[in-house]
């Protein structure tokens, strides 16, 4: 076998190994399911979306033989082989002018792209549970109560969560597809040479129409009932790219700050412990597309150097 299909083949095995890594234990499991894409996406930015197909393919046969049934497969195909590989064969989309320069597809454009494909799983689900909220939060509330009793929880705080939950989980699974792919692609610019040289993630910005998913999200909230929840969750969905961006920004005007590791560090801590601090970096992220900080901080940062 040949290097060239030694690569493709040897991702796919590596990819379902993560995959069905939950049989390990919780813990462990959900830790290298999480990254069980960066393998194929890597084998696509660095040799084409063909042989990431192979790979895909190659781990969706072993997902196939070692979880017989419909289940595990089509989870793997529907919400992991399939958007990461429309995500890389995007990523990899390019025109050239007429003067030999090449323009590869947006980056925000594939931001959003995620984010209509997260809000249209939402709305699926909401069709599938008996095409009102009624249905998808009764079935929330049966995969939800036995983990919440199993670690003490229950009471008002699962009837929170359930509220919530179909928004946290499509903004969860748009951040491990986007981190899936970036760090693959992050790894085939270290080790490697991409197809695609010109991506800088903090130069990551949004289209314009996820904040109008946003606003009428916010809008439904304020009604109660069943719009609230609609509401809520397509407001959660819609604010990530706009996370995302925000992240980006403080990334880049921290760059020339003493204490820029220290602040930065506090500030993730801050978010994963309390959550809190993601609602400033969201409105940070909308601002932007007027503000311009990051343009700012670098054309301070270059000012600076020259002097």
């Amino acid at each position: 076998m040949s290097r060239a299909q030694f690569i493709p083949v040897g991702a796919g095995i590596v990819t379902a190994l993560l995959h069905l890594s939950v049989t390990f234990g919780p813990l462990a499991g959900i830790l290298l399911a999480y990254f069980a894409m960066v393998p194929v996406a890597a084998t696509g930015f660095g040799f084409g979306i063909m042989p990431a197909t192979v790979s895909a393919a190659v781990a969706a046969v072993i997902i196939a033989l070692a979880a017989p049934g419909v289940g595990a497969l089509s989870l793997f195909l529907l919400t992991s082989a399939a958007p990461v590989l429309g995500l890389v064969h995007f990523a990899l989309t390019s025109r050239k002018d007429e003067d030999g320069s090449i323009h590869w597809y947006p980056m925000d454009r594939l931001l959003g792209m995620l984010t209509a494909f997260s809000l249209a799983i939402f709305g699926i689900a909401l069709l599938v549970f008996g095409g009102s909220p009624a249905g998808l939060q009764d079935a929330t509330r049966e995969f939800l109560e036995p983990i919440t009793l199993a670690v003490g929880g229950g009471g008002s705080g699962v009837d929170q969560l359930i509220h919530v939950f179909p928004g946290i989980a499509g903004a969860s699974w748009m951040l491990m597809i986007g981190s899936n792919c970036a760090i693959a692609y992050l790894a085939v610019r270290r080790w490697g040479t991409p197809i695609r040289l010109d991506t800088r993630f903090r130069e990551i910005d949004v289209p314009l129409w996820p904040l109008g998913t946003l606003t009428l999200g916010a809008a439904l909230s304020l009604l109660g009932g069943p719009a609230a929840y609609i509401g809520t969750n397509m407001m959660i969905i819609s604010s990530l790219p706009f996370f995302l961006v925000g992240l980006a920004v403080l990334h880049t005007i921290t760059m020339n700050w003493p204490a820029r590791f220290v602040a930065l560090g506090g500030f993730y801590l801050l978010t994963i412990f309390t959550a809190w601090p993601a609602l400033p970096a969201c409105l940070l992220g909308i601002l932007e597309r007027w503000l311009r900080l990051r343009r700012r901080a670098i054309a301070a940062g270059t000012k600076q150097g020259e002097e």
